[in-house]
């Protein structure tokens, strides 16, 4: 048993956390949910050693001993284990460098890169995913690195493992493979602590839920006691309502727009099959498949990011040259990158940069900025997208993670795009912060912009496109009325095999039976 009593913990006067108490037993799974803020993070860190003892107040035990953690290492020695949101790996070494890193067996003075290659071969097994074992880190999708970290991970032996988010960069595939795993370590009698704002797997998968809101415990629920809107009001604070704003049918969505024809490009040293589609003026079009699929290389394409090899993109009638990024943006397009931290937003520049970075040439006069003018225009972005701050000063890094979501998505409304592109657009961010940011595409939608998005979770896409494209190796391979969709229709064309279909479905359904036992 991993037992926390009366865990407390200030920043300055803030009250990060306060007489937070709960357990986790062996063989058992233990969600921890709440909005960004409530103090989910602050607790994984204390529990891997990242704030000393001395540092928080309360107590906490393994087996009925107590359990003080001075740094990292002590967490690990006691059988915890920690994969953080924030990925925590060294991009200038291999996928096998870092499985294997800290656990190196040497050979005449030099790692042996045969053990480490064997031995990180066979964590990749346990996940059922093959990668090039030689390849840099920094090479790799941000999916990929959560994979190799989780591989890392397995490959200690531990009594307790707590996952911070781990399926935010996984296609559905990809996660059943991970949750196949988890029900593996439960039967063997590990303790798993699970953060996740994705309430669909929280739901199906957890033993027992926790709640915490704005540092305190604020209710907890054990399986066979699952109320979805009771949780999300412990979360919140308040009833929540509908997640997905309501479709405006009366809306008639008009025939000029996106139009893609027979658009390929250069990606992993091959050309993409041709693709062609088209978003109308008013529509939310989505995008689904496995990881590696190309929604993110199309949605790059589009924005100039990659080299177009052939094909037209048409908006609003007008053939676009998409050569480079800046040609998009004064076309009209934006793109909401998938990896916020590293390609999304700036993170040590305060808000008003943040906020008018798209469009300094709109405040700048005799080639010098009007401060006035940028304040102004910032302060109508986050008015615009509910934005919690305390001052325009502070650095981006110091809001939530909805709230820094809110500002990469925000911060083009002074150019008034026709085509938005999102990637992932509330990867990361709690239920109550989803509930906004689709509020705010559904909008932009109504009022006449093309939306073309990527998600991996189906649900969202089900719940907010008009229509969902598939995507399967960069090539589209079948369209959906997301009206008459389901996620299984969409997992069999995300998979485009249906004896794959078939394996996957059993799979699940053999997790669901060991959840029920």
């Amino acid at each position: 048993m991993l037992e926390l009593s009366a865990i407390g913990k200030k920043y300055g006067t803030n009250q990060a956390l306060n007489d937070v108490s709960f357990r986790i037993n062996s063989g058992q799974i233990v969600a921890l949910v709440g909005e960004n803020g409530a103090g989910k993070s602050t607790l994984i860190k204390i529990l891997a050693g990242i704030i000393p003892v001395h540092q928080y107040q309360g107590n906490i035990a393994i087996a009925g001993s107590p359990a003080m953690f001075y740094q990292p290492r002590d967490s690990q020695a006691a059988g915890l284990e920690v994969i953080h949101q924030e990925l925590v790996l060294c991009p200038s070494l291999t996928v096998a460098e870092n499985i294997c890193l800290g656990d190196e067996r040497s050979k005449a003075f030099l790692i042996n890169q045969d053990w480490v290659k064997r031995e990180a071969r066979i964590a990749l097994e346990r996940l059922g995913v093959s990668i090039n074992l030689d390849l840099p880190v920094a090479d790799l999708s941000v999916s990929m690195q959560q994979i190799v970290e989780i591989a890392q991970a397995l490959r200690r032996n531990f009594k307790f493992l707590i996952l911070d988010e781990p399926t935010s960069s996984l296609s559905e595939e990809e996660s059943l493979t991970l949750f196949k795993i988890i029900q593996d370590l439960r039967k063997a009698g590990q303790g798993i602590l699970y953060v996740s704002h994705r309430m669909s797997e929280v739901f199906k998968y957890a033993d027992e839920i926790v709640v915490l809101r704005d540092g305190q415990k604020s209710g907890s629920f054990a399986r066979g006691f699952f109320d979805h809107d009771q949780v999300i009001s412990c979360m919140v604070g308040r009833p929540l309502g509908d997640l997905f704003p309501r479709k405006n049918l009366s809306n008639k969505i008009k025939p000029s727009g996106l139009q893609v024809k027979n658009l390929s490009w250069i990606s992993r040293n091959s050309k993409s099959a041709p693709i062609s589609l088209g978003v109308a003026s008013g529509e939310i079009v989505g995008l689904a498949g496995l990881l590696g699929a190309g929604k993110t290389s199309l949605l790059s394409c589009l924005f100039g990011l990659r080299q177009k090899i052939e094909g037209q993109v048409i908006l609003d009638d007008r053939k676009l040259d998409l050569s480079n990024p800046g040609r998009a943006l004064k076309a009209g397009i934006c793109l909401v990158s998938e990896d916020r931290k590293r390609t999304g937003v700036f993170t040590e520049l305060n808000l008003i940069d943040n906020a008018c970075i798209l469009d300094l040439a709109g405040h700048s006069q005799l080639e010098l900025l009007n401060s006035s003018g940028l304040k102004d225009s910032a302060l109508r972005v986050i008015k615009a997208m509910g934005i919690v701050y305390d001052s325009l000063s502070q650095p981006l890094k110091l809001l939530s993670g909805g709230n820094q979501q809110k500002m990469a998505l925000g911060r083009s409304l002074s150019l008034k795009p026709r085509l938005y592109l999102l990637d992932e657009p509330t990867r990361g961010i709690d239920v109550g912060a989803k509930r906004e940011v689709y509020k705010h595409i559904r909008n932009w939608a109504d009022q006449g912009s093309c939306v073309l998005m990527a998600s991996s979770e189906l649900t969202e896409l089900l719940g907010l496109c008009d229509r969902i494209l598939v995507l399967s190796d960069r090539a589209l391979v079948a369209t959906f009325n997301a009206a008459d969709c389901s996620e299984e229709k969409l997992l069999a064309a995300m998979l485009n095999i249906s004896r794959r279909t078939f394996e996957l479905e059993s799979r699940e359904l053999a997790v669901q039976s060991e959840w029920g036992k």
